[in-house]
């Protein structure tokens, strides 16, 4: 848990596509080693702590908590491809409606930063983040499964 608020103090603005990758992977691996901590109090807790202290992030946190808590059902039922592919597309989708609640709440200017990027084109703007739902769901499930590999050796 420690270690989700280290990465949402350290990665803001353009690279908390490293929080999309890391915070998922610390909570599923959490979840997966001994002593196992309860799902829902750790999740509970870091979504409480992202509320009173990285505010613009909440969306983003619960997302992530949803990413691990999708982990930590299927891990052992699915095949990686078939979770790097749900993952990425999950990643696509929310960051698309992520990136708008952010803009609605808390007037971030996300998606006017995402449109200046690919210089007001829409198509470029959501193929830019298909790119960060793609390394987002790639990155969460080669870097689970190794650590999760090395944890249970």
């Amino acid at each position: 848990m420690a270690l989700c608020i280290v990465f949402l103090i350290l990665f803001r603005g353009t690279t908390s596509l490293l929080n999309a990758i890391l915070i998922p992977t610390i909570l599923f691996v959490s979840a997966n080693k001994p002593p196992k901590v309860p799902v829902l109090t750790s999740y509970s807790v870091l979504i409480v702590v992202t509320f009173f202290f990285f505010l613009p992030q909440l969306f983003f946190v619960i997302f992530y908590c949803l990413v691990a808590g999708f982990l930590v059902l299927v891990w052992s039922k699915l095949h990686r491809k078939v979770i790097a592919l749900s993952l990425s597309l999950a990643s696509f989708l929310a960051f698309i409606f992520i990136v708008k609640l952010t803009d609605l709440f808390f007037g971030v200017g996300l998606e006017s930063l995402y449109l200046r990027i690919s210089q007001g084109n829409q198509i470029v703007y959501y193929l830019v983040l298909l790119a960060i739902g793609v390394i987002a769901g790639l990155g969460t499930t080669i870097l689970s499964g190794f650590i999760n590999r090395r944890l249970n050796q």
